[in-house]
């Protein structure tokens, strides 16, 4: 027990713990949830050094106004905090948004980094550090995604989690067929604002994550000729697969064969000049040499986690030479531009190989590369221009608490009645479950963890009504459907406020002029000249 008080108490030191929201969704929440008092997360956000904010926090609601801000869009959430916001120029707003999310990696990992090579990430060198702020719980790392696009909370996006259960009985997963969020993310609003012109681009191997940071499906089922591209790749039939079918360039529609030869002939330049990588085609397996941190690993591409890795970076690549190709009328036109891509691969190396293993170092090591590399080339293709983001999404408390195997084992053991070992590992710290009396047993249960601040939410003793889906036209594009005065984009406002002010002046200086310059004539009435007659009399 005192072990695990300790975890506690460590998660909680190099992080404020705050209280959150217990987020619930009826239809898609658990019955019963088990949450933390207060939540802790290592999950940083690294913002361009020309686009960044004098704050050194961001709440994860506030993201999706940020990114819109950058851009000249409108508020997305009005209770976001406008105070993060960066300022500058109505005229410097960036046409594209770069984009990258790194999962399952925090600050924690970051300080391990630079402990074992003595420096930091290139790619975040000269970036703007805020740490992001937990507001929901629970939520794993799909959920948070959608917590960023929507700039709202699950218990409004939907989004509960990865997966969830139905009615039924039977899992739901997040973002297939009708298990979509409820509202708008600020992907969807930028395309609705430029009535499509705007390209959206959304890349991962997972279809999930890559979904999250795409255009709403319902969107592009009544838009199908807007400008957006996603992407995931699909372990079925070991190729990369489009998000939407009949938008997919013919070029882009790569296989695993096709991934492996990239990345066979791609010549990694890493930080240090002295750390090598490179390909044994004998052994499938990329060979890790790096003397600045005393590393030295490999990489088999003939397993899962490794081979995603790697082929997530090649088809980054793959989207930006698309882009330079066939894309460039896009890429000049005045419609801001929304590029993502999501490395969900590391999670995969941390479980195969260990969190602080050699291979993770490396692989962290081998993504600053290419991150330093995309940027800069995204930078040459926007004309130095682009705003660009590197999230750290870290380990959530809903993780945490899932691999604590004491805790779950003694839940399970109260709850083993009403519910399968299956559906309660799948679920935990979520309960799906009705029976009598479940939510006052459990919390019974938490009494012997009470080192870790643990409380039983029971959504069901307080219902909610079932939000419905809102999509806004841009003529007021807003999540906030009883907002009705902060639907203009900030360039439009800004616009009508100036040229209305230059049409004014010049009509007052018009004014001015003519009247000082008018030429009256001569008036007989004014000016008669007098009698000389009447004088002499």
């Amino acid at each position: 027990m005192k072990a695990l008080g300790l975890i506690a108490v460590l998660l909680c030191v190099p992080f404020v713990c705050i209280a959150v929201e217990t987020s619930y969704y009826p239809d898609r929440s658990a019955d019963v949830i088990i949450t933390p008092k207060n939540i802790q997360d290592d999950s940083v956000i690294y913002f361009s050094e020309k686009f960044t904010s004098t704050q050194n926090q961001i709440e994860e609601t506030s993201f999706a106004d940020y990114i819109s801000h950058l851009m000249g869009g409108p508020v997305i959430n009005k209770n976001s905090d406008r105070d993060i916001l960066p300022g500058g120029s109505i005229f410097d707003k960036s046409p594209a948004n770069l984009l990258f999310v790194v999962d399952s990696v925090g600050s924690d990992a970051l300080s391990h980094y630079e402990t074992i090579f003595g420096s930091s990430l290139k790619s975040i060198d000269a970036a703007h550090k805020m740490t992001m702020t937990r507001v929901a719980y629970p939520q794993d790392s799909v959920a948070s995604l959608a917590t960023l696009a929507t700039g709202n909370t699950p218990s409004v996006h939907g989004i509960v989690n990865k997966q969830w259960r139905s009615e039924r009985g039977s899992p739901v997963v997040a973002y297939k067929a009708q298990a979509l969020p409820t509202v708008a993310s600020v992907f969807d609003i930028i395309s609705q604002v430029f009535e499509g012109r705007s390209l959206v681009v959304s890349a991962s191997a997972d279809f999930q994550m890559s979904s999250a940071l795409s255009l709403h499906q319902y969107l592009h089922a009544e838009n199908q000729l807007w400008n957006k591209l996603g992407f995931f790749y699909n372990f079925e039939t070991s190729q990369v697969e489009s998000l939407y079918p009949g938008s997919f360039p013919s070029s882009l529609r790569m296989s695993a064969t096709d991934l492996l030869s990239k990345a066979f002939e791609r010549k990694f330049t890493l930080a240090n000049p002295h750390d090598k990588i490179r390909f044994v085609p004998e052994t499938f397996e990329f060979l890790v040499d790096m003397a600045s941190g005393n590393v030295e690993c490999l990489f088999d591409l003939k397993k899962k986690h490794d081979f995603l890795f790697f082929a997530e970076i090649e088809f980054a690549y793959a989207v930006l030479s698309e882009l330079k190709s066939n894309f460039l009328s896009l890429v000049n036109d005045d419609a801001p531009d929304m590029i993502s891509f999501v490395f969900s691969s590391l999670k995969g190396i941390q479980t195969r190989y260990g969190k602080n293993s050699p291979q993770s170092m490396a692989a962290m090591a081998i993504l600053d590369s290419v991150l330093v590399d995309l940027i800069s080339q995204y930078n040459e293709l926007y004309h130095n221009k682009v705003s660009s983001q590197v999230v750290f999404l870290g380990s959530s408390a809903f993780t945490s608490l899932h691999n604590i195997p004491s805790l779950r084992e003694a839940v399970y053991a109260t709850v083993r009645s009403s519910v399968t070992r299956d559906s309660f590992l799948a679920y935990f710290p979520s309960i799906y479950s009705t029976a009598d009396n479940l939510c006052e047993r459990v919390q019974h249960t938490l009494e012997d963890f009470a080192e870790m601040r643990l409380e039983v939410v029971c959504p069901h003793d307080e219902p909610l009504q079932l939000r419905d889906i809102k999509f806004v036209r841009a003529s007021n594009a807003s999540n906030n459907t009883n907002n009705t005065n902060d639907g203009y984009p900030e360039s439009t406002a800004f616009h009508i406020v100036l040229w209305f002010s230059i049409i004014l002046c010049l009509v007052l200086a018009a004014t001015v002029y003519s009247l000082c310059y008018m030429d009256v004539g001569a008036d007989t009435s004014l000016y008669r000249q007098p009698n000389p007659k009447f004088h002499a009399q």
